[in-house]
């Protein structure tokens, strides 16, 4: 039987779950809640009714690359679904893609190229 901690934790990665864009914190708490479970990233994604990419994609910091411009909004609409990952730059400029990788690439790369225009300047 699930501990009344377990049981509180549960119901708030169900809320978190529903949520878009997640702040770093929430995500945060959905990756500690996955560390925690033992189960695979995929299974613990159906549990809780999360798209496994979007785990995947804190999983591999890339929320961490968006910070990093800046990012005012992030948007995902269950790409596993068909849907689609959009971010908005503070320059305007709006990435979509219904590929979590593609995205990740598109801001890792504006990372090197702002990091090498630092270094130059």
């Amino acid at each position: 039987m699930a501990s009344k901690t377990e049981s509180t934790l549960n119901s708030v990665i169900v809320e978190i779950a529903k949520r878009s864009p997640w702040s770093q914190e929430e995500g945060s708490t959905v990756l500690r809640a996955w560390r925690e479970s033992g189960l695979s990233l995929g299974r613990f994604a159906r549990a809780y009714e999360i798209g496994a990419s979007r785990l995947r994609w804190w999983k591999n910091g890339r929320q961490q690359a968006a910070a990093v411009h800046g990012v005012g909004v992030i948007h995902e609409v269950n790409p596993a679904a068909g849907g689609m990952i959009e971010v908005q730059l503070p320059n305007g400029v709006t990435v979509r893609s219904a590929d979590p990788t593609a995205v990740a690439s598109v801001l890792m790369s504006l990372t090197r190229r702002e990091t090498a225009l630092s270094a130059e300047g």
